[in-house]
This record gives structure tokens, C-alpha cells and sequence, in this order.
């Protein structure tokens, strides 16, 4: 099952285990407090903890997603991110890189707005905003080294926009 971190009970989960959930992945998009508000998450990262808390009690696998290079990213608030991931020992973590750009929507404004998109762009084929506010070759480095670990599982989908991007 998909879902965000607030409010999960241990109790909830193992009705809902009883039901057939066998696995849970938690939308987090980041683990540093200021992106999760400036991305108007509803949830801290102690309530993520938290979360992750009743999955380990009742013994289900869980992972977060993260979406590295969103907007506001900078190298602090990745480190933030590599950091807090450490709390969670029993995670997978699904990481992505770059938002991706939906029509109408605030990001598809800000996209719009810094040039990263223009009018015309065709957004049924995914588009992915990867910030300008985080070093290139930082980022690169890091989701090299994030990959060689055994419960990190990363896609650069973003990449590619990114380097596109900065060639403008």
C-alpha cells in the first residue's frame, strides 16, 4: 500500500495486514523539514519516524520514496535528507530524481516562470524539473554513491531534463 506517513497506527496496520497489505511505501518526497514544508507536506519528519516505528512493530517491510532536486533543493538540504535517512534502519528507499511537471500546477508556474519549460511544451510525455539551486556534479555524485547501497534503489530520470536545462 501507498501512503503518507501521518497518522499511521500499528493498529490500523495490522487490520490492514489482515486484509492483505504485505508491504508499505511511504510518499515523502524529502526528509528535510524546510522542503516538506515548502512542498506543503502535512506531516514532520518525527511523524515519519513514527510511522515507520508501527511498520517495524508490525514486522512490514516499508520504504520511503524521495524525490532528490526538487524545487529548493541545495547540497544542505540533501545532506539534511542523507542524514535523517539514517534513522530509518529498515528501509528501502525509492529515490527519484526531479519533479515531475503536471499542467496547471504550481511547479508547471515555476518551470514556466524560470524558462525550463516553454508554453508549448508537451506534458503528456513526462517532464521533470530538476533545480538549478543544487550543484550538477554534487548531485551526480551523490546518487552514484547512494546506488552502490544495498537498499537504495535510484533513478536519474531527471537527469537528462537537467542537463537539457542547463545547456539553454
Amino acid at each position: 500500500g501507498y501512503f503518507s506517513p501521518k497518522g499511521i497506527r500499528a493498529s490500523s496496520l495490522k487490520l490492514w495486514q489482515q486484509s492483505g497489505l504485505s508491504a508499505v511505501e511511504f510518499g515523502v518526497d524529502t526528509l528535510s523539514e524546510p522542503l516538506l514544508a515548502a512542498y506543503h507536506k502535512n506531516f514532520s519528519i518525527s511523524e515519519v519516524h513514527s510511522a515507520a516505528a508501527c511498520c517495524s512493530e508490525a514486522r512490514l517491510p516499508y520504504a520511503l520514496s524521495l524525490i532528490l532536486g526538487g524545487p529548493g533543493e541545495t547540497r544542505d538540504t540533501l545532506e539534511e535528507t542523507l542524514r535523517n535517512s539514517e534513522l530509518f534502519k529498515r528501509a528501502v528507499f525509492m529515490v527519484l530524481v526531479g519533479m515531475r511537471i503536471y499542467p496547471d500546477t504550481p511547479l508547471h508556474q515555476l518551470a514556466l516562470n524560470e524558462g525550463y519549460i516553454a508554453d508549448d511544451t508537451n506534458l503528456l510525455e513526462p517532464v521533470f524539473y530538476v533545480s538549478r539551486t543544487i550543484e550538477q556534479d554534487c548531485l551526480q555524485k551523490r546518487l552514484a554513491e547512494l546506488g552502490k547501497r544495498p537498499n537504495w534503489l535510484v533513478s536519474g530520470h531527471g537527469m537528462k531534463e537537467r542537463e537539457a536545462y542547463a545547456a539553454t
